[in-house]
């Protein structure tokens, strides 16, 4: 019995696709449909367990700042769906790499399987592709 997302990645040209990018076109998709922002609810854990409240914890990775990191592992770690969770952690790993202790990071790619965590290593040791911390 093949699952949803065998079936999904069996389509030609989408097999290919990284699965973060999957993970971004189910967030994408559920924020335009029910009519969400770019914020968080003020407490995402309240939420029912689920794609929602996954998608909810991600949009509040992202808004963290890189000097709350620990709050980020525990975030991340709070999500269950892995697409959400890869597309989340590599996003802000990408954004915020050059400001994250090295073990933190990798921590946090660790989180994630496969392909995300191999992109989320990656995003984290290129210099060439970390932006400058700012105010991040």
């Amino acid at each position: 019995m093949s699952t949803p997302r065998a079936r999904l990645l069996a389509r030609p040209g989408l097999a290919a696709l990284p699965t973060a990018l999957c993970g971004a076109l189910v967030a994408a998709a559920l924020g335009a449909c029910s009519g969400s922002t770019t914020s968080a609810p003020a407490d995402c854990g309240s939420m029912a367990a689920g794609l929602e409240r996954d998608v909810c914890h991600g949009k509040e990775l992202k808004a963290l700042r890189s000097s709350e990191v620990d709050r980020a592992l525990v975030i991340a770690g709070q999500m269950t769906d892995p697409m959400v969770r890869g597309e989340a952690v590599t996003t802000w790993v990408e954004a915020k790499a050059n400001c994250l202790p090295p073990d933190k990071g990798q921590s946090l790619c660790n989180l994630l399987d496969g392909r995300d965590q191999s992109y989320c290593l990656r995003r984290l040791s290129a210099p060439h592709l970390q932006t400058d911390c700012g105010e991040q």
